[in-house]
């Protein structure tokens, strides 16, 4: 596969390069790359690959636009709210770079999309849920693929490439999962969004030099940078020996998520409608609720997160349904998974506000 006079042109600077040149570009063209995750590793990342020439990049996300993704998520605007993030990232990109094939998939990575692995040369984990790391790992060994990885919160993250020719992967670092309640995301903690898309750039770069079969990758290192002092540590680490040979399930986050009773709003007006004792919480952060559900109590996450024994700081009785909600969902399902650790039973997850403004 050659290159036209017209991408000769548009990959000038690769071509002079002298550990590139026109069969590195060539070689890119014919990649086939899949990343997971369209958030604020994501955007860059694809941007950056697309930019450089992958021929083929399809990108995986089944969440919408937010308000508050647009922070970090450069690909997005207030026109895309409510859109599939996957879809609507996959057109903006393919006008970029038409003469590639950019493909979007409204999914989830799971048991039933995993195959989908077997037709890329490479990954990027651009997620923020832990057991969405473990599973995209796990496939990726499984399935013998490079597995290029990124982490950040608040000032600090990570960069690793996991699998690379064999090489050790994550489980050689974290060899068990913790619980999905145990690792607080930037929902929680905060990210400054400039420096997840560094670490999003750093994965494209990554990326790259994976499918150029680079020298000095990743391979058995992990990378931790901080942003305040751009201070940067590198720590080794050897695989384990031990091989992942049965087929991956999405683990953890998943039977938590389906331990933590889910109600709808339709469920609540019932409950309401019957004179049901419910004590309704937000456990939003003060600056994310311009408007909040009637009744409701407010309570920060943040606030009691890291408490071992959560105790209501308001009013309340032991007959009462307790019911939580957030933004996107999974604050309140974390909330509710604590009061149910706690020895609680009329607990209930109504998710994110996001999904029922109509009842405002």
């Amino acid at each position: 596969m050659t290159l036209s006079s017209s991408e000769k042109t548009r990959f000038a600077r690769h071509l002079t390069l002298s550990q590139m040149g026109e069969a590195a570009q060539e070689t890119l063209k014919q990649s086939r790359v899949l990343i997971i995750g369209m958030g604020g590793l994501g955007c860059p990342a694809l941007l950056y690959l697309a930019a450089a020439g992958v021929g083929h990049i399809s990108i995986m996300d089944f969440d919408v636009v937010e308000s508050s993704n647009l922070q970090r998520q450069i690909l997005f605007e207030d026109a895309d709210l409510g859109l599939f993030k996957a879809e609507i990232a996959a057109l903006k990109v393919q006008k970029l770079h038409f003469y590639q094939n950019i493909q979007g998939l409204v999914c989830r990575f799971d048991e039933h999309s995993m195959d989908i692995l077997q037709n890329f040369d490479l990954v990027l984990d651009c997620t923020d849920g832990i057991a969405s790391k473990f599973f995209i790992n796990d496939a990726a060994v499984f399935f013998e693929k490079p597995l290029v990885y990124a982490a950040a919160n608040q000032f600090e993250g990570c960069l690793s490439v996991f699998n690379y020719k064999g090489g050790p992967n994550y489980r050689d670092l974290y060899p068990e999962q913790p619980k999905a309640s145990e690792v607080p995301g930037c929902a929680e903690n905060g990210i400054l969004g400039a420096f997840v898309g560094v670490l999003g750039s750093m994965q494209a770069t990554e990326a790259i030099k994976c499918l150029l079969n680079k020298p000095k990758i990743l391979t058995g290192k992990l990378l931790f940078i901080n942003a305040l002092d751009w201070q940067t540590r590198i720590f080794k680490f050897i695989s384990h020996g031990k091989k992942i040979t049965a087929r991956p399930v999405l683990g953890l986050e998943k039977s938590s998520c389906e331990s933590v009773p889910k109600i709808n709003t339709e469920i609540l007006l019932s409950w309401y409608k019957a004179s049901y004792d419910v004590l309704l919480v937000d456990v939003r952060e003060v600056y994310e609720r311009v408007e909040m559900l009637p009744k409701a109590q407010a309570w920060a996450w943040s606030e009691w997160q890291h408490k071992t024994e959560p105790l209501l700081p308001f009013a309340h009785t032991d007959s009462q349904k307790l019911v939580f909600y957030c933004q996107s969902g999974v604050r309140s399902h974390k909330a509710a998974l604590k009061f149910l650790e706690a020895g609680h039973s009329e607990v209930y997850n109504l998710g994110g506000i996001q999904d029922w403004g109509d009842l405002l």
